[in-house]
């Protein structure tokens, strides 16, 4: 039982020796060294269990290692170094689709190479950013953070090539369920055993001829099990013109990483013993920060999990492939869109994140549609598709809903541009209906619309499209003999209290008695009251049939409104007037 044991811990940590002397020589290169030299070593010292060599050699290294201690704390201050990241999940998948590196030295130009190589040496200089990190990111707060520093040497301590089974292990039991973990631990260091005698060479000749960056995929419906595909994958890229389950690397946006070109791939895996890598920084990818910074979440695009499944079915190598690709490129794309427009700048930060998150959810139908043609997408997949631009179709959707895009369309078509349209639509539906009322009035969106801000054309042409044919023609024609929209639904919202038998129609001399208390207390801004003759306009207009002869104000007038409204083919008059738009 020993020797299985003895073998298994072979295979997974052959070189167990190394790893510990250097987390030793990271102790003694580091505060916590240097305190220990200048105590309990004084103490051996003195007791004559030490020599003084020994105990100076002890603090040189306890100063040396609090140099690079300090060093560290101060590059993470200056931007120049990176931390393992962030506590928030988000902030990391943005890090790494942006190329930002952990534990790395940024470079001029947006570049960056990596430093957890350095070992030992680098285990005291990442506490030092480590415990920079966290004070800057919520203030010190003791000995917390300092545990927290000590114990995020783990992380570049993995990254080590003498203990690289030792995270294939861990990464192949994550794919693993959880009753089968021991049976994949099994598995993965029997591959690790097996796959030792494969030289570093191999790995580096392998990488050497991959244009772009790999990775393993594993298929739900082999035979062989997740884990154990998973660790044949990552031995098989250690072994050239041999790829068992390798495919591209695609990021959340669908792109593919690629590796340089044929001497950069020389140079990176033979003599550079670090990772580099160029940042990209989108403007979506700005935006994106911009709402995680502003406290928004589910904004940045994920990864394509490999457990994705299209109508119920896992994907193939291949299909899996087609699918991130077409969904992070089409994420990409509306994305990139939707910031641009105008409707977008428009919205909140709550708003625009759940508009960002319908591009996503889009990509995703649009994704699964490549895979298999019968799939069937939400309504609005196929509107999008169809419409001109599908940004802005999706940003409509989301703030308005598929009868508020309608509206919205039909008040660009009236004429108005697209702020105007979305501000007369937010004002209308933000009505609530009147005290003791079940629903919002005709009236009430009227008067929402004129005093939206739009102007008078737009309100005008926002009308047309709230207003019946009959309604509006007595609009648009009073409009023409000097009527604003203003001056006309304030009439339309004074007659009511005229309709002294309240049957709801108004007499002749009931709309003069209303016309008249306007002409006595309406003051629109920037006009005056209503003056006679534009008064004779809606007095004609409240009564369409009405004799223009009986008009009170203004028979020539009258007479003009009278034709205007009822003969097409009626000569316009309204050149001989020129009234004042109250």
């Amino acid at each position: 039982m020993a020797k299985v044991a003895n073998a298994a811990m072979d295979a997974v940590l052959p070189f167990r020796r190394t790893p510990a002397n250097i987390l030793v020589r990271g102790f003694e290169y580091s505060p916590a060294g240097l305190a220990k030299a200048l105590t309990s070593d004084m103490v051996q010292v003195a007791r004559g269990k030490m020599s003084g060599a020994e105990a100076i050699d002890h603090i040189a290294s306890g100063l040396t290692g609090s140099a690079l201690f300090a060093l560290g704390a101060y590059l993470l201050s200056e931007g120049i170094v990176t931390s393992s990241g962030s506590d928030d999940e988000e902030q990391n998948d943005l890090n790494e689709l942006t190329g930002l590196q952990n534990y790395a030295l940024n470079l001029p130009g947006g570049s960056s190479v990596t430093l957890d190589w350095l070992a030992p040496e680098a285990l005291p200089f990442f506490m030092g950013v480590e415990l920079m990190d966290a004070i800057g990111n919520g203030g010190f707060s003791g000995v917390n953070d300092i545990l927290s520093a000590l114990g995020s040497i783990s992380e570049p301590m993995l990254e080590l090539s003498m203990l690289q089974s030792l995270n294939d292990l861990i990464d192949s039991v994550s794919y693993a369920k959880s009753s089968g973990k021991l049976v994949s631990m099994a598995g993965s260091a029997l591959i690790s055993y097996l796959t030792q005698a494969i030289p570093t060479l191999g790995g580096q000749i392998e990488r050497t001829t991959e244009e772009n960056r790999m990775s393993s995929f594993t298929d739900r419906d082999s035979s062989i099990p997740r884990d154990l595909q998973y660790a044949i994958s990552r031995s098989s890229a250690r072994v050239p013109a041999w790829d068992f389950q390798q495919i591209p690397y695609i990021d959340a946006w669908g792109r593919t990483e690629s590796n340089g070109n044929i001497l950069a791939r020389a140079f990176n895996n033979f003599l550079n013993p670090a990772y580099t890598s160029a940042l990209n920084v989108t403007a979506a990818d700005k935006e994106i920060q911009r709402l995680l910074d502003a406290g928004q979440t589910g904004v940045v695009p994920d990864r394509v999990s490999q457990s994705q499944k299209v109508d119920g079915e896992y994907l193939t190598a291949e299909q899996y492939v087609e699918y991130a690709t077409t969904r992070g490129q089409t994420a990409y794309d509306i994305v990139s869109d939707m910031i641009e427009s105008d409707l977008y700048r428009a919205m909140t930060d709550e708003q625009k994140a759940d508009a960002i998150k319908r591009a996503y959810q889009y990509a995703g139908h649009v994704a699964a549609q490549a895979i298999s043609p019968e799939h069937e997408s939400d309504p609005y997949v196929a509107a999008a598709q169809s419409a001109d631009n599908a940004a802005e179709y999706l940003l409509l959707y989301e703030k308005y809903g598929s009868s508020g895009i309608k509206r919205y369309s039909d008040l660009m078509g009236a004429g108005l541009d697209a702020e105007s349209a979305s501000t007369v639509l937010d004002t209308v539906d933000s009505l609530t209906p009147a005290e003791g009322a079940d629903s919002v009035t005709s009236l009430q969106r009227y008067r929402a619309i004129v005093d939206s801000g739009v102007s008078q054309e737009d309100q005008l042409a926002a009308l047309s499209q709230y207003m019946s044919d009959s309604d509006y023609e007595k609009l648009s024609t009073g409009y023409g003999y000097g009527v604003t929209p203003d001056a006309y639904v304030t009439f339309r919202e004074t007659l009511p209290s005229f309709d002294s038998n309240g049957n709801g129609s108004l007499t002749q001399a009931e709309t003069e008695a209303a016309l008249d208390a306007l002409g006595g207390w309406l003051i629109l801004p920037g006009s005056s009251a209503l003056t006679n003759n534009q008064k004779a306009v809606l007095w004609q207009l409240q009564g369409k049939n009405w004799s223009w002869r009986n008009n009170p104000y203004n028979t020539a007038i009258g007479r003009q409104v009278y034709n205007a409204l009822n003969s097409e083919e009626s000569e316009d008059f309204s050149w001989m007037l020129n009234l004042p738009r109250a």
